[in-house]
């Protein structure tokens, strides 16, 4: 991509890196000087920034295990004690490492936005996951709060991504993180599956089904991406059982240096090597086996 003018560009690199390790002051302070950019390239940035640091400046930061901090702003929080989002956010993070068989490790900070972050321009409105320096950090939006089971759902979504990111070394692709997070979530969209199984919606090979998550400008794409891949990772649970997802995470940064390098010799990914080692099928193979699966009627 073309930027407009080497400084804007070298000044909003800046901004992101000090975004990336949770410096958020001075990523709000870089960005704000420099805006969204020409045509609004950095647009998601500033806001992702601004949301953030709105609630740094106003909140505060409660230690609540050895693995998890929670960041909130207590006048948003109205009748909800702390302690209470504090063990429906332990006990949402509990379940899934329990489900994967992944144990807790890297340190996690979950922040509740401010209601201001809550507008039609969020980049993830439902709530996103950052691996972030040093730690991992989740973000959801506090309206939340009014919602229990939401809340639950949301944060087994995104802190599946956590236990993904940090089991799998960072190897592991975005279908398999969604398809991972889907499943922790919960739930069916009984239509979108109706439109796999007759075909008027298309089942994606893998190639474009990893490229689909980046068509932000195609929200129905997206959204058919990640219902194709939480597909994928409830027949996987199905056939092989939960927690052999947690073993093909950790397969992706597990095998000797010199095995994976034979295998990048011979064009294999860190995802071909684990899914061959723990389930003896290619990941394309097993995405074709889903679809299978769903028009069988066995699900």
């Amino acid at each position: 991509m073309a930027f407009p003018g080497d400084l804007p560009h070298a000044m909003w690199k800046q901004a992101i890196e000090h975004y990336y390790w949770d410096r958020l002051a001075e990523a709000y302070e870089v960005a704000s000087t420099q805006g969204a950019g020409h045509a609004g390239i950095y647009l998601s940035w500033f806001r992702m920034i601004e949301a953030e640091w709105l609630t740094r400046r106003d909140g505060q930061r409660t230690p609540v295990t050895e693995w998890l901090d929670l960041e909130f702003v207590p006048d948003d929080l109205g009748p909800v004690p702390v302690q209470d989002l504090a063990d429906v956010v332990v006990a949402s993070c509990d379940e899934v490492a329990q489900r994967l068989g992944v144990p807790h490790g890297a340190k996690t900070l979950v922040t509740m936005l401010r209601e201001e972050a809550r507008a039609p321009w969020a980049i993830a409105p439902y709530g996103y996951c950052v691996d972030m320096h040093p730690y991992e950090k989740v973000c959801m939006p506090v309206h939340l709060l009014g919602n229990g089971p939401e809340l639950r759902r949301t944060t087994r979504h995104e802190y599946a991504h956590v236990l993904t990111i940090n089991a799998s070394g960072g190897h592991a692709p975005r279908w398999l993180s969604e398809a991972v997070s889907v499943l922790m979530e919960g739930g069916r969209d009984r239509s979108t599956e109706r439109e796999f199984y007759y075909g008027s919606a298309e089942w994606l090979p893998l190639d474009r089904l990893e490229q689909a998550f980046n068509a932000l400008d195609d929200r129905r794409r997206v959204w058919l991406a990640y219902r194709q891949a939480g597909l994928v990772g409830e027949y996987i649970a199905s056939r092989y059982g939960e927690r052999r997802l947690g073993d093909l995470l950790r397969a992706h940064a597990e095998g000797s240096f010199w095995k994976r390098l034979g295998a990048g010799f011979l064009g294999a990914t860190h995802t071909d090597v684990a899914f061959r080692d723990v389930v003896g099928r290619s990941p394309g193979q097993v995405v074709a086996d889903a679809l299978e699966w769903l028009r069988s009627g066995r699900r």
